[in-house]
């Protein structure tokens, strides 16, 4: 099909991929994009989208998903090695020296588990030495 089909005519509707329930119109593409398909959690939930867009389809229609895959090495390091994020700058209040009192940094570091939309959020403390910066 050529591309100068497709410019020439686009227009977009906005509506819910799982039950959208159409203006009785056919088309001839059906578009999901910004990987909106990775956020259905539910079996059901895209067994609803993908018959909606072929009930909404002309024949010969084109269905088409943005669909992004990470970098699984990547990924796997990211889930082994938590990032930090700086907070803030505590006071230790267990171990004060003479006139100077200990800092600690304040660090978060955060795994999420979107399949389960659970985030597992620690706070890390690592002492705070000034003279490390001069």
């Amino acid at each position: 099909m050529p591309l100068s089909r497709w410019c020439a005519s686009v227009s977009l509707v906005k509506g819910d991929m799982r039950d959208w329930p159409g203006t009785g119109d056919t088309f001839d593409a059906v578009v999901i994009a910004c990987c909106s398909v990775s956020h259905m959690l539910t079996l059901d939930d895209r067994r609803r989208t993908w018959a909606t867009a072929f009930r909404l389809l002309r024949p010969g229609g084109v269905f088409i998903l943005d669909v992004r895959v990470p970098d699984l090495a990547t990924l796997a390091e990211a889930q082994r090695v938590r990032p930090r994020a700086f907070v803030d700058l505590d006071i230790d209040a267990t171990r004060r020296t003479v006139g100077e009192e200990a800092r600690l940094l304040r660090c978060t570091a955060t795994t999420n588990e979107p399949h389960l939309q659970r985030a597992d959020v620690r706070l890390l403390y690592d002492r705070f030495d000034q003279r490390a910066l001069a």
